[in-house]
């Protein structure tokens, strides 16, 4: 497999051993009442293959076949009459039958006796779902899918053998059940029951589809999304051998798109019978192209890879690499979900074996094409959606693994809160709380001598409280609540015989809450970690203890109360698909280095695949790593920021504490910066979690999830970039700032559209790829034009526009931690260009999952010229009009009195920032209109523009406006009218100022440096040309300061001038992905210095080129001709004097060809030729932006937006040195900068339209070509020697190669083998 390292022999070792025992056991609790059944098994002599589900069917004995009759399966009766049948009919539908109704526990087969969970005395709220309460099918749903759901696979007129009968359940238009049991007993019964996954099959309305039959038995079920065939000859009635297709009838799908197709190594096609949209039983394989799914843990994870203490997982198996898994979501626009042996809730609500014989299969199909958020919409919707978190839990969190006092650990709070005024929400209290132990349940009174005063001395800070508990160790004599649980459970207390952990046993469960836990709550402690490391065994076959564990603490968390209900609440573990139900997971004790967190990007987003929307990691590192690293940790911190869930913690070290405090003024200031702003972000992140469990939508998205087939690496080579909610893009720096350059740096992916950088307000032009450079305190946060960002504010320390961290780095001005209750300020960014709205919700946390039971929605709605504002009068004078309304809807719960844990304002202060504005306040009054005016319900409007205060940001192109405190719920409008009212000011100049400053570089080189920025950005100059014909420079410098600049310093130099650069993108790459990390480079400016060398001989390079010359003359000529024909046939029908056009010229100009367009490469020898030139063998392949600038080099389809394929730049056949056997003239400047009227817009007019004193001619010649506006190169096979280079203008080469781990950077542009080289990092 790629990515493992044959050489080293103890790490392969470790993986290559057998399977042993876990290095956490534990000892599993014997009381009688296991919930278990009997497995149908098959009769001696049958076949039952133990793969998944997709092998799992159909191989019965010979004997057993000869049965010329089928005996029907239970609750199944025979169906009336083959044909055509329409769903949504009851009449029509040929088998929905009686519904099989299992038995309550401990009959029919079950053993353990015939008591329930009731008679056992669990209580009704952990009795979930039951289908015998009513509040529970209220709450959950039917398990039960509806009769005119429901097909059989085989119908009345079906004369073939049969040894198996199968049932599909259309549960949506996207989903379908697949279930497929014997017909010999006792296992010849599907399954009604909820399933731990699957709690609801009954939604409402029902799914429209047809259902045919043909006279051979083949049926076929038909939805607006997918086709069903079902072939019950093929197997007998079983789903293998071709007997279950699903074809997905949406065109939609990421596949369609043939120029990514193409590109084998990134999309992955399915190479199973039927192509990549249809699901074949037994032939498709579900994980290839799948986007991944979560992990249980990231326990000892440097990155992507355990430590050698790690290498096996809690049951004993061998790994290596962390395994996200597969989830719901896949480039083939199809997930399937094996439900066959997952444990079932009996009829009163307690988990319990499935009694199903082992061969039944139990599949869910949904079909969604590239519509990802229908998939997790349909999954949610049968398994239960996503709750919704308390308000509190969107807070600061901090923990330390430390056996600290009661006292120290007030102190530490007070130092928080107080003194340090970091606002914290939860502190949570690790396993020294308790007794000396790994499990525990008294409190250690020599730590803790009084501990009901601390936790209200907590409360009274704002701080809630969650305690560490290890369940699996069960209860010992010597905690306090032995001897009562003893008794209850039947056992000796005199005996001191521990109390084994067994969480499928009712009555340890019942007794574990109450007598262990619910003491506890009512000394304070608000919420509970549940720290379980001991495997997957639970004595219920199917049934992972860490699952019915999160399920039973989740249910009694949010148990009803005397004080009131609460929302539910834990931390725990990730225990599988379902486990999205039971919030919050923390991901485990991961190793505070760089590389751990470059991953967690992607693991944060990629889980949302799977429903787990909130992943809390140790921010800044669990152990190991380099202490102290500032740099790191605020980097980690600033990640949490804008991750669902930010909680601190560390190991048992004295040099670990995680408090910013710990470090140098410069990380502190960062730090504090980022926490207290993560506090004044709740309002908007609570506003997104609501819409979150709502829609099932995930908080972080990875790129694809919104843009599916505008990028072909969006679902690799983006994972390090987010979005979070629906207004903000994430591109979070994660490696170490160079010293040289003084600045972060990252390379993203910026999607379509226009943007603005926040809180900058610089302007972006979406669809390309860029380098971002930011300062310690900075964060990469971007908005789209039309996005509307709330953040809490305060009188003295307003938030101003949406992340700026620099008001809350004030100490001296910094007043509140506003966000946790709700705001009495609050500031709006609005970013102006486009319409768009906002919901704001504020609920008053009265407990439950619903939050619009007691709620206050403000409604922020932003237009650009629409609507009636875009008269004639405003069109003609090219007037733009920015209209913005605030509105709140204020409402209750008709059946309960206010009151909850949280209170609205009375009254509540707006400060609205329009981001990328021009300056109306300095215009004339007749050249803008700015308008605030309020609307009372029965009442004239009130006139507030007299009270408001208007100020404009220069640097931030941004017009603020303050408007007085008004009542809660109003409504008021800001109305803005001016020509040309968006701004797009270019950046560069500022941009490169900003970099000087950082630089760590002699000075008199930055002031010449600064003094030429005109000559930079017009590209006249390179920067070593400017520094070497600086004539004072000599005076200072013998070679005039030209060596001077570092290869980082001239990269970044053009990165910010040219916007231009070439990046590997391996940073959060998963070693075990079939291909290597892919290659981009941009150009979009078209810069002449930023160029690839082409190892084609001189002479080849120059007839290619000529022919394309000559092909495009032939092509302007017949142009031209048709030109000529079109104007003559026109003349002719209006009878009048023809007036000819001339035709194209046959220059680089016409029809959008460059003289910069590379030469072909020849084939590989045995190679065929791709439709775009290249050689399907080549060694890499290349995706290229804009055929415009391509020159038509490969098909163009509309569904790859804009990408298109080329010939491979770097053959294997010719040697690197002839690459460079001609430099390009270093004197020759870049193309001149874009027009002044449209500053801000990026120049991508081909090169040959500019002034250069050499021509693309002359690069072709010289064995060169230049970049195109975007190109991706992805070797195709990890064992092939690859190598690719770019250069710099004269200055700098960039070689990343399959023997190296990193960029290599070189100085000029030199071979291989160049002996000076500096990497990055």
């Amino acid at each position: 497999m790629f990515g493992v390292d044959a050489s080293d022999s103890e790490e392969r070792e470790a993986v290559d051993a057998p399977p042993g025992p876990s290095i956490y056991e534990y000892v599993l609790g014997s009381y009688g009442d296991t919930p278990t059944a009997r497995a149908s098994t098959p009769d001696a002599g049958d076949t039952v293959d133990g793969s998944p589900a997709s092998v799992r069917s159909g191989r019965l004995r010979r004997e057993r076949r000869k049965r010329r009759t089928p005996r029907p399966a239970a609750s199944l009766p025979a169906e009336r009459a083959a044909g055509e049948q329409v769903g949504g009919s009851a009449e029509l539908l040929q088998a929905p039958g009686a519904s099989y109704t299992p038995s309550p526990l401990g009959e029919g087969g079950a053993s353990g006796g015939s008591e329930s969970g009731e008679a056992r005395g669990l209580p009704s709220h952990l009795l979930q779902p039951s289908r015998q309460s009513v509040a529970s099918v209220a709450q959950w749903g039917s398990p039960v899918a509806p009769r005119e759901s429901t097909v059989l696979g085989v119908g009345g007129g079906y004369r073939g053998r049969l040894a198996f009968q199968a049932r599909f359940t259309v549960l949506d238009a996207f989903t379908v059940r697949c279930e497929c049991v014997p017909l010999a007993p006792p296992g010849n019964h599907f399954e009604d029951r909820a399933s731990l996954r699957f709690w609801r099959r009954k939604v409402l309305p029902p799914a429209e589809f047809s259902v045919r039959r043909r006279f051979d038995g083949l049926l076929q079920l038909r939805t607006a999304a997918f086709t069903l065939f079902y072939d019950p000859s093929a197997g007998k009635g079983a789903f293998d051998h071709g007997g279950l297709r699903i074809l997905l009838n949406l065109a939609s799908t990421v596949q369609a798109s043939s120029a990514v197709a193409v590109a084998a190594a990134i999309e992955q096609p399915a190479r199973g019978a039927g192509g990549a949209n249809v699901f074949a039983f037994g032939e498709s394989d579900a994980r290839q192209g799948n986007c991944g799914g979560t992990c249980r843990t990231l326990d000892g994870a440097n990155g992507w890879q355990y430590d050698r203490n790690h290498r096996r997982d809690e049951n004993g198996n061998a790994r290596r690499y962390v395994d996200l898994g597969t989830g719901l979501l896949s480039r083939k626009g199809w997930a399937v979900v094996d439900d066959s042996g997952v444990p079932v809730f009996d009829a009163s609500g307690w988990v319990r074996e499935r009694d199903c014989d082992e061969r039944s299969v139990d599949l869910y199909v949904l079909m969604y094409g590239d519509n990802y958020q229908q998939a997790l919409q349909s999954f949610t919707a049968f398994s239960g959606r996503v709750p919704l978190v308390p308000r509190f839990a969107l807070g600061n969190w901090w923990s330390r693994w430390w056996a600290y006092s009661q006292g120290e650990l007030l102190e530490w709070m007070r130092e928080w809160q107080e003194r340090r005024r970091v606002p914290l929400a939860v502190c949570v209290i690790d396993m020294d709380w308790h007794l000396p132990g790994w499990t525990g349940y008294t409190w250690n009174r020599e730590l803790f001598p009084e501990p009901d005063k601390m936790i209200a001395a907590l409360h009274q800070l704002g701080v809630r409280v969650a305690l560490n508990v290890h369940p699996a160790g069960g209860v010992h004599p010597h905690e306090a609540a032995y001897r009562e649980m003893a008794e209850a459970m039947g056992i000796d207390p005199a005996s001191d015989k521990p109390i084994h952990f067994n969480v499928t046993s009712p009555s340890f469960v019942r007794h574990y809450l109450r007598l262990l836990h619910h003491p506890l709550e009512q000394q304070g402690v608000d919420l509970w970690w549940i720290d379980w490391q001991q495997g997957t065994y639970s004595g219920v076959a199917g049934l992972d203890p860490l699952f019915l564990l999160n399920h039973v603490h989740y249910l009694d968390h949010g148990r009803p109360r005397a004080d009131g209900q609460r929302r539910a609440l834990i931390l725990s573990r990730y225990g599988g698909l379902g486990a999205h139900r039971y919030p919050i997971g923390f991901s485990g004790d991961t190793h505070a280095t760089w590389e751990s967190l470059a991953i967690q990007p992607l693991v944060t987003s990629t889980a949302g695949n799977v429903g787990f929307f909130y992943w809390s990691h140790d921010v800044g590192g669990f152990m190991g790593g380099v202490e102290p690293d500032g740099e790191l940790f605020v980097r980690w911190v600033q990640l949490g920021l804008y991750s669902p869930i930010l909680r601190l913690h560390c190991n048992k070290s004295p040099f670990m504490r995680r408090w910013p405090w710990g470090y140098e003024p410069t990380v502190q200031r960062a730090a504090t910066a980022a926490l207290r702003y993560r506090h004044r972000l709740v309002p908007y992140l609570y506003s997104e979690s609501v819409k979150s469990s709502l829609r099932s939508v995930p908080l972080c998205r990875p790129m694809y999830w919104q843009w599916p087939r505008r990028n072909p690496v969006a679902y690799t080579g983006c994972g390090t970039q987010f979005s979070l909610g629906d207004s903000l893009l994430l591109a979070p720096f994660l490696e170490p700032a160079a010293p040289d350059v003084g600045l972060a740096r990252r390379v993203m992916w910026l999607p379509p559209g226009h943007w603005r950088r926040l809180p900058s307000g610089e302007y972006l032009q979406g669809g390309r790829w860029m380098a971002v450079y930011g300062t310690l305190e900075e964060v990469p946060v971007f908005a789209e034009f039309g996005r509307i960002v709330p953040v809490a504010s305060s009188a003295g320390c307003r938030s101003g526009i949406a992340n700026s961290l620099a008001a809350m780095a004030d100490d001296a001005h910094y007043d509140a931690d506003a966000g946790l209750e709700h705001p009495a300020h609050l500031d709006v960014t609005v970013i102006a260009g486009d319409d768009g709205a906002f919901q704001l919700i504020e609920d008053d946390g009265s407990g439950g999952s619903d939050p619009l039971r007691c709620h206050c929605m403000t409604r922020m709605v932003v237009e650009f010229n629409s609507g009636q504002e875009l008269t004639q009068e405003y069109a003609r004078r090219r007037r733009d009009s920015l209209w913005v309304e605030v509105g709140c809807d204020f409402r209750a719960s008709a059946s309960r009195e206010l009151g909850g844990p949280l209170q609205w304002p009375e009254r509540r202060q707006y400060a609205i920032h329009l981001v990328g504005v021009r300056n109306v306040l300095g215009m004339d009054a007749g050249e803008y209109t700015l308008e605030v005016y309020r609307r009372v319900a029965e009442a004239p409007d009130d006139d507030i523009a007299a009270r408001c205060t208007f100020a404009y940001d220069e640097a931030a192109e941004t017009l603020s406006c303050v408007l007085p405190a008004l009542p809660l719920a109003s409504r008021f409008m800001v109305r803005v009218r001016a020509e040309e009212l968006v701004a797009r000011r270019d950046r560069r100049a500022e941009k490169l100022t900003d970099l000087l400053q950082a630089m760590r570089l002699d000075n008199w080189c930055k002031t010449a440096l600064h003094a030429e920025m005109a000559a930079l950005l017009d590209g006249s100059r390179t920067p070593s040309q400017v520094l070497a014909q600086t004539e004072w420079l000599s005076q200072f410098a013998d070679d005039g300061g030209a060596g001077m600049l570092t290869l980082r310093q001239i990269r970044s130099i053009y990165e910010i001038a040219y916007e231009c650069g070439v990046e590997w993108l391996r940073q959060g790459y998963h070693p075990e992905w079939p291909q290597p990390p892919p290659v981009v480079a941009w150009n979009p400016r078209c810069c002449l210095h930023f160029v690839s060398p082409t190892p084609t001989p001189a002479g080849l390079r120059r007839e290619r080129w000529l022919a394309e010359r000559r092909m495009l003359r032939a092509k302007n000529e017949i142009l031209a001709d048709a030109i000529v024909r079109e104007q003559l046939e026109l003349a002719r029908s209006m009878d009048t004097k023809p007036s000819l056009r001339p035709p194209p010229i046959s220059s680089a100009e016409s029809d959008g060809y460059s003289d910069s367009l590379p030469p072909r490469a020849p084939p590989h020898p045995g190679k065929s030729l791709t439709r775009s030139g290249g050689s399907k063998g080549a060694i890499t392949r290349l995706l290229t932006a804009q055929e415009s600038i391509a020159g038509g080099g490969g098909g163009h389809d509309s569904g790859s937006a804009g990408w298109s394929l080329s010939a491979p730049h770097l053959p294997t056949s010719a040697p690197a040195e002839t690459s460079a056997a001609i430099p390009p003239p270093s004197s020759s400047p870049p193309p001149p900068p874009p027009s002044s009227s449209s500053p801000s817009l990026p120049d991508t007019s081909p090169p040959s339209h500019r002034t250069s004193s050499f021509t693309p001619l002359e690069l072709v010649q010289a064995g060169y070509r230049v970049v195109r506006a975007q190109e991706f190169v992805v070797p195709a096979d990890p064992q092939d020697d690859w190598c690719m280079e770019y250069d710099y203008g004269d200055e700098v080469r960039v070689r990343i190669a399959h023997d190296t781990d990193a960029v290599q950077l070189f100085r000029g542009p030199s071979t291989v083998a160049r002996e000076e080289c500096a990497q990055n990092g």
